[in-house]
């Protein structure tokens, strides 16, 4: 009989003999509740960006601060437009159509 090297996997038991065992499908819900943390603290962050960077471009336009505040903002708004793409979410439609209650919510 032939030992088994080191770090050999055991060979005794029911995966010897052919048979595998059943593979339940279990929603993971720390992921499902991860992903819904890292979706609420992505909106918020969106949010921010938009809302700051529109600010800022507006504090150079209309109330004549110095340029930086618009470069600023357009810095932040263009962080606006790449965090969506950060969602755990795959739909674009529905990334938005949820953020847009965020907006109305942080303004």
């Amino acid at each position: 009989m032939a030992t088994p090297s080191a770090g050999a996997a055991p060979t005794a038991g029911p995966a010897s003999l052919g048979a595998e065992e059943p593979v339940i499908p279990i929603a993971d819900t720390h992921s499902i509740a991860g992903n819904a943390i890292i979706a609420v603290v992505l909106f918020i962050i969106a949010g921010v960006a938009e809302i700051g960077g529109g600010w800022l471009v507006w504090q150079t336009l209309r109330e004549r601060r110095a340029w930086y505040f618009a470069v600023a903002g357009g810095v932040a708004l263009l962080l606006y437009g790449v965090i969506p793409t950060l969602q755990p979410m795959d739909n674009f439609g529905r990334v938005f159509a949820v953020y847009g209650g965020f907006f109305i919510m942080l303004s």
